[in-house]
């Protein structure tokens, strides 16, 4: 049953792809419940530029956080589809632990945030395994995307495909 399942899979997907010229990718791995943005300031006058209009100490750079992932994905997703290319968003995994938020908000938070963003799949990360089986459920169980995985148990996929 499994072996036919996959053909039909790689029959679909291959007829699918034959049709198309051009896919977009927009990948994202490892956000770990960062929802705040992060900076830092240069201070290495080495990797400063000599002509700088402002001065060294008024430079910071910031980076991250997810509703900058989440712009960023949006106009790439725009770009893409304005110029016909079909788009397939994949999260790879880690969305899970790393910050106050997911102390606080468990995996709520993360679910929510993928679920606006329209991911369409998700790999489970190891990290999604760090509180146990009962977290990882609840946590998939909220997603509105396509789950893959090669690091369950049988068991504890059975018991979570039958739910």
């Amino acid at each position: 049953m499994l072996y036919q399942f996959l053909a039909l899979t790689l029959c679909l997907t291959h007829t699918w792809v034959a049709a198309v010229s051009n896919i977009t990718f927009l990948h994202v791995n490892d956000h770990h419940s960062h929802f705040d943005e992060l900076s830092f300031d240069i201070t290495d006058p080495a990797l400063l530029s000599s002509d700088l209009s402002v001065s060294p100490a008024e430079l910071r750079i910031y980076y991250g956080g997810f509703p900058r992932l989440a712009s960023l994905m949006k106009l790439r997703e725009d770009e893409a589809t304005s110029a016909g290319s079909p788009v397939v968003k994949v999260h790879a995994g880690d969305a899970l632990t790393g910050t106050v938020f997911y102390t606080f908000f468990g995996p709520d938070m993360d679910a929510a945030a993928m679920n606006a963003v329209g991911f369409d799949a998700f790999v489970i990360g190891n990290h999604e395994f760090d509180e146990g089986d009962s977290n990882l459920a609840d946590f998939v169980g909220q997603l509105n995307v396509s789950v893959l995985s090669y690091n369950g148990k049988v068991s504890f996929i059975h018991r979570w495909l039958l739910n």
